[in-house]
């Protein structure tokens, strides 16, 4: 009788798993848009096709833990898609992955008629910190947000590669959603590397998937997780 030994490896667990409404990878170059003069989109990796278009001028390549990122580099650099959501019935969640610079002075995400998120602002005393998409939680590289003004967010997401959760978007009444601009005045500067559109306010469980598979993807590990935090210590597998 002869006995086999099967050796079994882990396969890397992607957000492929769940059910996305969008999905933007800037180190996926399958998906990146480019003419002479830079980039100019970002496709969406799922089969919605939410794509991601510049305004002016060519967007710049950057990079992040040796991945390609979008660079946004002046105030009137911009990306901006359709309402990226299949069902508005329900609220969304949504997680992206931002290194910002220290000339940020404005809001990372904006919808139509003036709703907004994620407000990162120097020396800001401002509570909006949204307006107009329904009651957010917040989570930041896994924890809990601390935030309660646009001043905070400034601390907590410049100079540095960070993880913003966002669960209980309303996007009903949008037709199309910008980043990283708001207009010529409140704008971010700074990479922008992965972005992530999940239909419905999903659980503990998927959220702390995708917050693994971002730490370990964006900041090369997971020491920026809260302790306890099951993909602290190793990335998510299936």
């Amino acid at each position: 009788m002869r006995w086999f030994h099967v050796e079994q490896t882990s396969i890397p667990w992607t957000p492929t798993q769940l059910t996305l409404d969008a999905w933007y990878d800037a180190s996926d170059a399958s998906t990146i848009i480019t003419d002479v003069n830079g980039i100019i989109g970002v496709n969406d990796k799922t089969v919605n096709a939410f794509d991601l278009v510049k305004g002016t001028p060519s967007l710049a390549a950057g990079t992040v833990n040796g991945l390609a990122t979008v660079d946004f580099i002046t105030s009137t650099d911009i990306l901006t898609g359709p309402r990226p959501t299949t069902n508005v019935a329900i609220a969304s969640s949504f997680f992206i992955v931002t290194n910002l610079g220290a000339a940020t002075n404005g809001v990372v995400l904006r919808g139509t008629l003036s709703k907004f998120m994620i407000v990162p602002q120097v020396g800001s005393g401002s509570t909006l910190i949204s307006v107009g998409l329904g009651t957010i939680t917040y989570h930041l590289n896994g924890n809990a947000s601390p935030w309660t003004t646009r001043g905070d967010m400034y601390t907590e997401l410049v100079g540095s590669t960070n993880i913003t959760g966002a669960t209980g978007l309303n996007l009903a009444g949008l037709q199309s959603m910008t980043y990283f601009n708001f207009n010529t005045s409140f704008f971010c500067r700074g990479d922008f590397c992965e972005a992530i559109w999940v239909n419905g306010t999903i659980g503990t469980t998927d959220r702390q998937l995708i917050e693994g598979y971002l730490a370990w993807k964006w900041q090369g590990n997971g020491n920026a997780l809260p302790v306890g935090h099951p993909y602290r210590n190793a990335p998510p597998t299936i």
